[in-house]
């Protein structure tokens, strides 16, 4: 009866409550879709990173990272990417080699590196040959074919079928240089990328540098199911003890950080939303006891308890916040699901995104867990917010609230 009575109550002013209503459902519907947002922003900026740059696992040499050097190789390389490719849990890997070295051309140079792959295996394992804007991703057999980023493009002032000199060192410390044929011109989601990374022919550089074939710098490895990284970098370590075995959580560790922090600054941000309705539900509360003064003094006469009297008021708060967090709750998940399915497209700023190698096109998504969640801190929040309205009321003398105009 008193849960029957309470929700007459909140109705008895349809305007005011409509709007507190209203208040909480788009606070929610805030809230919760910018948490989505900045979940798919970190998604997408995980994908790219791990379909174009650093794949799921890696294998070097094990000094190979701490200064890139050309002697630290993996020995076998043929023989150690035979035996992934054999494992039921790799989908595909790739063997590289990565030498720093200078592009040069009339207009100028500048420091990159070079990525000396096997152009049908890096293929599997990175999605760079998709993201061409200009020419063709290694069509042909021609001698010395290089890919360059349209960022490094504009840095030299070259264009496609155009030649650029790479200068590397050898093992030997000797200066090296040859000249490359630009086949192909590429644009990622990350610009740094773009500018610092050359892609060429494996057996080209080997030639360049002297570099044996059937060894390489790097080994990089894409799974059938990604949720097994841990088991499959523990697998591979053991399969392979005389090689460094390292994740993308180990190799790019500001990715897993990227995701942590997002989530909590957006539970933060929703902490922040709730505790300004807080505020807006105490009010309008407090105003509904001042308005029905008169009232509640009548039931309290008539025999009414202070605690019932005090549950009324809280079962007031908890059904009008409950019906905005609702509300807002099934808007936020036709919203995020609709842009899901059609994405935002953020290419209007897509040179500031991509400078800090975020994706510009974004799938907002989020995890039914975070609805549950919301549900409890709005029950919690409506339940504390009703505290000061509803002792407001429980300090009304009968005699003198009857006596109230």
């Amino acid at each position: 009866m008193l849960a029957v009575i309470a929700w007459r109550n909140i109705w008895r002013n349809k305007l005011r409550s409509g709007i507190v209503i209203a208040a909480i459902a788009l606070g929610i519907l805030g809230g919760l879709f910018s948490i989505a947002f900045m979940e798919g922003l970190a998604d997408q900026t995980l994908k790219t990173a791990i379909s174009q740059q650093v794949s799921h696992i890696q294998l070097h040499h094990p000094l190979f990272l701490e200064n890139e050097e050309l002697k630290y190789r993996l020995h076998n390389a043929d023989g150690i990417l035979a035996q992934l490719l054999h494992r039921a849990d790799v989908a595909a890997a790739a063997r590289r080699y990565r030498v720093r070295a200078m592009a040069s051309t009339a207009n100028g140079s500048s420091g990159i590196e070079i990525l000396g792959i096997d152009p049908e295996n890096e293929k599997k394992v990175t999605t760079v040959y998709k993201k061409l804007i200009a020419g063709a991703y290694f069509a042909d057999n021609r001698r010395n074919p290089v890919l360059v980023g349209a960022k490094l493009a504009d840095k030299l002032k070259v264009r496609l079928g155009q030649k650029i000199v790479l200068t590397a060192q050898s093992e030997e410390g000797t200066l090296t240089g040859g000249a490359f044929k630009i086949i192909g011109i590429f644009k990622t989601d990350n610009s740094l990328f773009d500018e610092n990374q050359i892609f060429v022919d494996y057996r080209d550089i080997s030639r360049l540098l002297d570099l044996p074939r059937n060894e390489s710098h790097e080994i990089a490895v894409l799974l059938k199911n990604p949720q097994e990284l841990a088991l499959a970098t523990q697998s591979l370590a053991a399969q392979f003890p005389d090689e460094k075995v390292e994740n993308w959580r180990e190799i790019a560790p500001e990715l897993g950080m990227l995701q942590g922090y997002m989530q909590q600054m957006m539970f933060i941000f929703l902490v922040i939303i709730l505790i300004a309705l807080a505020f807006g539900i105490v009010n309008t509360m407090l105003m509904a006891v001042i308005e029905r003064t008169r009232e509640l003094g009548l039931l309290m006469a008539l025999g009414m308890s202070r605690k019932r009297v005090f549950a009324m008021i809280i079962l007031e708060t908890v059904f009008l916040s409950l019906l905005g967090g609702v509300i807002g709750m099934a808007l936020s998940a036709v919203v995020i699901q609709y842009s899901n399915h059609r994405g935002i497209d953020l290419a209007i700023v897509g040179e500031g995104m991509s400078a800090m190698g975020y994706a510009t096109y974004i799938y907002p998504r989020l995890a039914i867990a975070y609805f549950a969640i919301l549900t409890v801190m709005v029950i919690v929040t409506a339940i504390l917010s009703s505290f000061f309205p509803a002792h407001k009321a429980l300090k009304l003398r009968p005699t003198e609230a009857i006596r109230v105009e």
